[in-house]
């Protein structure tokens, strides 16, 4: 990449993704150009680390840095980009656990950071990212129990990602304000207990949901009636039984659904057939 780009006096913006081949230095962007409020690097070749010198950019509102040859930790330093509102650092072999600095990013709506090796604790700073619209962790390999009682006050939290590490412990009672919730995935996980379905009753906006490949029992009331309707549901391997659950009899939307791998018994019913709404359906296994 041209080094004179870097001297523009009101360059705010820098997209460089989808140009296979391209070389950038990370670091050299870092050095000149901490003017940027944007800056959108994909699938090309920046350099093996985030400079540490990342933390001066502060006045970036985007960084997305996905689908790259990074990796090494995140530096502290990033918790300096108090304006960071969208942080897209998927798809890499960012490793290590999460630095407390970013407690400090006060205006993060979204932190994608699925596909890395992430290790360690969920930290309860994330508690302290108010405004947290999307929360992407799936595909690492962090452990240990989910803060709830942080995540539970985030009330903006619309899609909730977790899915695919080896986090343990039990899903709680109540999620606290996390009713805005449309997306939840803590699936292929070590999580343990019993959970009732209607346990989600307050949350009213949810479409997609995935409970499999833990060690759930997952148990659905009679006569239970939601007031939503599911696009997704994934229960597979949450140790079910019983009868084929009636509630789906009002899922008029529902367009994928897996209940393999449990010990469901009785009919499936004829109104099963009637909601043409699906493109996947796994009763495999029962």
């Amino acid at each position: 990449m041209p080094s004179a780009i870097l001297s523009l006096p009101h360059l705010r913006n820098l997209e460089l993704y989808g140009n296979p081949g391209l070389k950038v230095n990370l670091s050299s962007i870092v050095q000149h150009a901490s003017q940027l409020s944007s800056l959108s690097i994909a699938n090309l070749d920046v350099g093996r680390m985030i400079p540490n010198s990342i933390g001066n950019m502060s006045s970036l509102t985007t960084l997305a840095l996905y689908d790259n040859n990074i990796q090494g930790r995140l530096p502290d330093s990033m918790g300096n980009m108090s304006l960071l509102t969208s942080l897209h650092l998927s798809y890499k072999n960012i490793e290590g656990s999460l630095p407390d600095s970013m407690g400090n990013m006060f205006s993060l709506t979204t932190l994608h950071l699925s596909s890395n090796n992430l290790e360690g604790n969920l930290p309860d700073f994330i508690g302290n990212l108010s405004q947290l619209e999307y929360l992407g962790l799936s595909r690492n390999s962090l452990r240990g129990n989910i803060p709830w009682s942080s995540l539970g006050g985030i009330s903006k939290l619309s899609h909730l990602s977790l899915g695919s590490n080896q986090l343990n412990g039990r899903l709680p009672s109540s999620f606290g304000n996390l009713s805005s919730l449309v997306w939840l995935d803590v699936s292929n996980n070590s999580l343990s207990g019993t959970f009732l379905l209607s346990q989600l009753e307050n949350f009213t906006k949810i479409r997609y949901l995935s409970l499999s490949d833990n060690f759930l029992r997952v148990k659905i009331e009679d006569f239970w009636i939601p007031r939503f309707q599911f696009q997704a549901l994934y229960l597979s391997s949450c140790n079910m039984d019983g009868d084929f659950p009636s509630f789906l009899s009002t899922q008029y939307n529902i367009e994928q659904l897996d209940l393999s791998n449990n010990s469901l018994g009785g009919n499936v019913l004829d109104w099963l057939w009637g909601l043409t709404s699906f493109n996947t359906l796994n009763l495999s296994c029962n």
